[in-house]
């Protein structure tokens, strides 16, 4: 999951995927020493090393570039639900998804910082939650009567909440530990 991620754009030349992937990842190096909301968007064109209209060419606000990242996130983190088949449950790999995490801490403490995090997390489970639909969709169907949205839903949700309070306590638990606790969650041995 550390691959950087490409953002949709009004351009899909080589370019232009260039400018946004800069842009973004100026923004997140910002992050690293600055609170969200005291970043400008000077800084972060300055960082790119684009212009401000080049930056307006492809993003709103700095808003913008958090809610692309966090669909197209989403979008990634929602194709790696599988079933297996000897265990009869889904399986995800939270124990990646939460050393991922934990590797980009300061975004999450420069985003709570400026009260964007709730927004953002519900953008990530909106997104995550509707490639699930499509994976049970596909491979499993409505086979237990549940509706396969209320499942997408109920899984991405739990993901979120779990990696919600495993940052407001510090991270304390070892990744694995919060894979193994997310399976006995979804699987109902809690």
């Amino acid at each position: 999951m550390q691959e950087r991620l490409q953002l949709p754009g009004k351009s899909d030349d080589a370019r232009a995927r260039r400018a946004r992937d800069q842009i973004a990842w100026a923004l997140i190096e910002l992050m690293r020493e600055k609170t969200y909301d005291a970043i400008t968007v000077q800084e972060i064109a300055q960082l790119a090393q684009v212009s401000r209209t080049t930056f307006y060419a492809h993003f709103q606000d700095r808003d913008d570039i958090m809610v692309r990242y966090n669909i197209v996130f989403g979008q990634l983190l929602g194709g790696h639900l599988q079933w297996d088949e000897t265990s009869s449950q889904y399986r995800f790999p939270i124990a990646h998804l939460f050393e991922h995490v934990r590797s980009f801490r300061f975004l999450y403490d420069s985003l709570s910082r400026a009260r964007r995090m709730d927004d953002l997390l519900k953008v990530l489970r909106i997104n995550m939650a509707g490639e699930f639909e499509k994976y049970i969709v596909r491979t499993r169907g409505e086979s237990n009567g549940v509706p396969a949205s209320l499942l997408a839903q109920h899984l991405a949700a739990t993901i979120i909440q779990l990696l919600m309070g495993w940052m407001e306590h510090h991270c304390r638990s070892e990744p694995q530990t919060m894979d193994d606790h997310f399976h006995r969650l979804i699987a109902g041995v809690a």
